[in-house]
């Protein structure tokens, strides 16, 4: 029996809760792991077409520099081996090596021309890439036509083609 006299005798023990478990995560963590797991694939993505839009700016970043070149008069040499050199380096990074590298003479000029669907290279101004960078200096030919088709065909290759480097 209690005694009435210490009411403090009546009281029970404090109980605790059972301590929280780590596991099953509550619904806010789960939403938040997808979240984090589609963004991974969406943000390479996006890099990568950043990387690759890099890439083209820089081309024809370059191909302005050549035409600040063809304004200011320089020779049509150095304009003509700029522009074969830039086209290669292109050539290279939108395709495999050994599909480009070996082209030469009409074969490159038809590769270029796959790039704008034209006929410019082969059958128009861009003859002279063929010949003038390689001393044919009795070549006339039309620079600001030339650096038109070259800017039209870089900017006709589509960006899903344009390999990032490792």
């Amino acid at each position: 029996m209690v005694d009435s006299s210490d009411p403090l005798e009546t009281l029970h023990d404090v109980h605790l809760p059972e301590p929280l478990s780590f596991w099953p995560p509550a619904w806010g963590w789960w939403i938040l792991a997808a979240i984090l797991l589609a963004a991974i694939p969406v943000g390479w993505s996006l890099w990568r077409r950043r990387k690759r839009g890099a890439i083209k700016r820089a081309a024809l970043g370059e191909l302005r520099h050549l035409q600040q070149a063809a304004q200011a008069h320089e020779k049509s040499e150095t304009i003509a081996v700029g522009l074969s050199l830039l086209l290669r380096r292109v050539a290279l990074a939108c395709d495999e090596r050994t599909a480009v590298a070996g082209l030469t003479g009409c074969a490159w000029l038809q590769y270029l021309d796959s790039w704008g669907d034209t006929t410019q290279f082969t059958g128009g101004v861009g003859q002279c890439l063929i010949s003038v960078p390689y001393g044919d200096h009795g070549h006339q030919c039309d620079y600001s036509t030339l650096l038109a088709v070259v800017e039209k065909g870089i900017k006709g290759i589509p960006l899903k083609k344009w390999r990032v480097p490792s």
